[in-house]
């Protein structure tokens, strides 16, 4: 979006935005934003730094991310009663403790 006018990548993105069809770059991008509850606003993007709007993206996919897995757990009796605030990988799977095949075994021992 950034790119100079005459450049030919933009000159495509462009053109996809005022007529876009199934399986172009923007289709699949807005499809993306609406799956975290985003609408795709090209004037931000253009108007945010590169940095700040990584850190956007990635908080609202941490989020939707979040939602969908307790929905996901309030199916499952096994981890239904478990209260989760943020998406973090728990603290014994990262301990020095325990070597990558002990952290493996009780990832599969907890699930």
């Amino acid at each position: 979006i950034k790119r100079e006018d005459n450049e030919l990548t933009k000159r495509i993105f462009l053109e996809q935005i005022k007529n876009p069809c199934p399986g172009d770059f923007i289709t699949l991008i807005e499809d993306d934003f609406q799956s975290i509850g985003v609408k795709l606003d090209i004037s931000f993007v253009e108007n945010s730094s590169i940095q700040s709007f990584k850190s956007f993206v990635k908080e609202k996919i941490t989020n939707a991310a979040l939602c969908y897995l307790k929905n996901l757990q309030e199916t499952h009796t096994k981890v239904k009663d478990i209260q989760y605030d943020t998406l973090k990988t728990q603290p014994y799977l990262t301990s020095p403790l325990f070597t990558d095949n002990e952290t493996q075994l009780l990832f599969a021992l907890r699930s």
